[in-house]
């Protein structure tokens, strides 16, 4: 039983919480005429203050089932009691030192006890907590700021370390390694770009120096790395052209195109001067990466121009397609060339393509089919020809894409197969035409190469030097003439059974048939051409009896004429005179070879790629490539009976003109456009054939 009067304000406040918050209450009420006693439990919902209480009773019965709570209430005020003596003391010391703020264990009971009792501290208290509060959390920020520094710090450090040491494997790694290196500095190209650029600045190792490049041209491009990059194209080595192709290509995507384009023009500008010139400045990559990135052909185009450097364009054709080449690219440009007109580009792009083999047909062999069958150029003509057999497309699909080609105005090639009279049927051959020229002097261009006109009896190497600056220049007809040697089965279709009397019983061996006939003389060709203009209804150009003439012998009969040109023959097959044969040979070129001259490893780059020597045997006619007016195989496989006498000076003289080189010659000197030799008109060596003229 308590007496409610007797306590302390702090007390009754107390006892307050504890009879309207935990307990079930029993007491005397005081009424003005005494005590009343109130015998009825009071619900503590109902007693909304003790006024008029001056005792109160706790039940007992109440008392036993809540003790468990009601001690717990009373530990924890003492504990409260307890603490507020203690931030007292704290606050005194604040009061003197205002940096003397709650830490640690006692900063966090003091967060207990404000959050649970903050309505019973007085204001002053509360300042204080409340700048203990803000310090703390004022040191948790600095802590955390502190952590993430240092984090930050560490993550940065490792990841310059890391950076810094592929940047230097990327300096040092071979060739064949510099893409994966780059691919390892994806993840931070700022700062690949940043240490890159340091290196590039202060490398003085050039093979290092150009892999910083490579890096910037990735990830940090300026017009500094292009220039070098351009610069460096003249010392490229093989090895290392797809990551320069790489380089440019990823700074030709970027903001730097235009630029990237122009510098490549200026650094092949002057490419057909001469030879050397190709590899100065690295013209020729120059080339090569351009037709590659923009599909510009207008430095290349100027390789092909008629004063053009015939070696100059020989030695883009060969080595153009070994480094940084894309059959795509080509045949994009190839096609642009063929609709623009561009023949001489065109064919310089067809021997290109050509280059690649059967790799190219799955990209360019739709095109080259159309070139073959539309293009109006001989030279075009033949060129696609060629690269189509190199892609395995057979003679008669060929023939048969070119079926109904005849003669005119507008084409410079076309195809005879509509043979007339009675006979076997002749295969498909086509003419060229050869344009006229106002002056062409015939001769060698290097002195003490060739034999002019010769003293009967002398060989050639004791025969006198004409050169062509000394020779006279007269004009040149036009004409047409054979894109390629007379074949085995065009020789047999028109000779018939005369052609068994020739080479005997025994037919041609398999294979045989497309090779050029060889082992006839010259009387043997002067017939094939009159027979030739009979079975199409022209009239043969040479008076020649074949009666005249015994085939097995090879030798005029007795009393048997030699041969003349007949006054009504113009139109009918002949014979090539040698000055035709040089100058469609030549192809307007004034060097030693119509491919050019001067050439590094000639015998086993260049005259392999045009021309059929020191074979052993004759080859197919055609398969190698064909000079700019579409002539096939004039300087090798066979020599080439010409109508002129070999002997000028000489008038009784029947020795006529041979051309070119054959199968047989192991010697270049052979294969020169300006070589000639001579023999007698019954010669049937096995290395002479003919090609035909009109």
């Amino acid at each position: 039983r308590v007496d409610l009067a007797a306590l302390t304000a702090a007390e009754q406040l107390l006892a307050e919480k504890l009879i309207t918050k935990r307990l079930l209450i029993a007491g005397q009420r005081e009424r003005g005429d005494g005590l009343s006693q109130v015998s009825a439990e009071v619900d503590a919902d109902k007693l909304a203050s003790l006024t008029g209480y001056r005792t109160v009773e706790v039940v007992h019965e109440e008392l036993f089932r809540r003790w468990r709570r009601l001690q717990d209430w009373v530990d924890e005020d003492r504990r409260f009691l307890k603490w507020r003596r203690e931030l007292d003391v704290q606050l005194a010391e604040y009061r003197n030192d205002p940096r003397s703020l709650l830490l640690g264990r006692k900063l966090k009971e003091a967060a207990e006890f404000y959050r649970v009792h903050r309505e019973k501290l007085e204001a002053e208290e509360l300042q204080f907590l409340q700048r203990s509060f803000a310090a703390r959390r004022r040191l948790r920020w600095g802590i955390a700021a502190g952590v993430f520094s240092l984090v930050l710090f560490g993550t940065l450090f490792w990841l310059f370390t890391r950076t810094q040491n592929r940047v230097d494997n990327l300096l040092a790694t071979p060739a064949a390694n510099v893409q994966e290196r780059l691919d390892a500095l994806s993840g931070t190209g700022w700062l690949s770009g940043w240490l890159l650029r340091s290196s590039f600045t202060t490398e003085t190792e050039p093979a290092r120096k150009l892999r910083a490049a490579y890096g910037l041209s990735r990830y940090a491009a300026d017009q500094a790395t292009l220039d070098y990059l351009t610069e460096r194209l003249q010392d490229l080595p093989n090895e290392g052209s797809q990551n320069h192709l790489l380089a440019l290509q990823a700074l030709q995507q970027g903001p730097l195109k235009e630029a990237v384009k122009t510098a490549l023009r200026k650094q092949a500008e002057g490419i057909t001067t001469d030879l050397a010139s190709l590899e100065e400045k690295g013209r020729l990559k120059a080339l090569r990466l351009l037709l590659r990135l923009f599909g510009d052909t207008e430095q290349l185009s100027k390789v092909c121009q008629e004063d053009a450097d015939p070696t100059v364009q020989t030695e883009v054709m060969v080595e153009f397609p070994t480094q940084l080449w894309d059959t795509a690219s080509a045949t994009n440009a190839l096609k642009d060339s063929f609709e623009r007109g561009d023949t001489k580009l065109s064919y310089l792009l067809l021997l290109m393509i050509g280059e690649q083999g059967k790799q190219a047909a799955g990209v360019a062999g739709a095109l080259v089919k159309r070139m073959y069958v539309e293009s109006p150029d001989g030279g075009v003509h033949s060129a696609a020809r060629w690269v189509l057999r190199q892609q395995n497309v057979s003679e008669a699909e060929l023939e048969q894409m070119v079926a109904g080609k005849s003669a005119a105005e507008d084409r410079d090639w076309f195809t005879q197969t509509a043979a007339a009279g009675d006979g076997e049927a002749i295969p498909a051959f086509t003419m060229v035409r050869i344009p006229s020229h106002p002056q062409f002097a015939m001769g060698s261009v290097t002195d003490g190469k060739d034999p002019g006109e010769a003293v009967e009896g002398s060989g050639a190497a004791e025969a006198g030097q004409v050169l062509a600056s000394d020779a006279v220049h007269t004009p040149v007809s036009e004409f047409w003439m054979s894109d390629r040697e007379v074949s085995v089965q065009l020789f047999r279709a028109v000779l018939g059974e005369k052609a068994s009397e020739i080479f005997g019983g025994a037919g041609p061996q398999e294979g045989e048939l497309t090779m050029p006939v060889y082992g006839v003389n010259f009387y043997d060709a002067i017939i094939f051409c009159n027979l030739l203009s009979k079975r199409f209804n022209l009239n043969p150009y040479y008076e020649f009896a074949e009666e005249d003439y015994d085939f097995r012998s090879a030798r005029l009969r007795k009393e048997g004429r030699f041969p003349e040109i007949a006054e009504d023959g113009q139109g009918g097959y002949r014979l090539p005179t040698e000055r035709e044969w040089e100058y469609a040979c030549r192809a307007l070129s004034r060097t030693e070879y119509a491919f050019g001259e001067g050439f590094v490893d000639l015998e086993k780059r260049i005259l392999p790629r045009f021309d059929v020597y020191d074979t052993g045997n004759p080859v197919e006619c055609g398969s190698k490539r064909p000079g700019r007016w579409g002539l096939f195989d004039l300087r090798g496989n066979v020599s080439e009976w010409c109508w002129d006498k070999y002997f000028q000076s000489v008038d009784d003289s029947t020795s006529r003109v041979l051309r070119g080189g054959w199968f047989l010659s192991n010697d270049p000197d052979d294969l020169r456009s300006a070589i000639r030799s001579g023999l007698s008109p019954e010669s049937r060596y096995d290395h002479i054939g003919f090609c035909l003229s009109r």
